[in-house]
């Protein structure tokens, strides 16, 4: 197409050298690629050993997360319930029984009972 052929150099010899020629570059091309394949399958293995590596510890960061949370609240229950103790011992106030803190607001009941 872009006149690089020329039929008057389309001789058996000339054919002879472009076949041995394209052999030689196939040979080479074909190494490559086997090495690749090895490399590529090698990667690939890392990179699955990574990947259970990462998700393993994407759960224990979710379970970390969690139990923070819970601490969080658990915290807030006992400033609540120290608040409650230091600021009106014998207020009378009643837990929540849905409330995250009605433990901790059991608790400080028993507490002022003991006193």
């Amino acid at each position: 197409l872009d006149g690089g052929l020329k039929p008057q150099d389309a001789t058996p010899e000339m054919n002879a050298q472009r076949i041995a020629s394209n052999s030689g570059r196939l040979s080479e091309i074909q190494t490559r690629a086997t090495e690749n394949i090895a490399r590529i399958q090698s990667v690939e293995a890392v990179a699955n050993q990574n990947r259970e590596v990462v998700l393993k510890h994407a759960e224990e960061i979710s379970q970390r997360r969690d139990e923070i949370d819970k601490n969080h609240v658990d915290m807030r229950c006992n400033s609540r319930g120290i608040s409650a103790l230091v600021t009106s011992p014998t207020d009378g106030h009643q837990p929540d029984q849905s409330s995250p803190c009605s433990l901790t607001e059991a608790n400080t009941r028993q507490i002022r009972a003991n006193e």
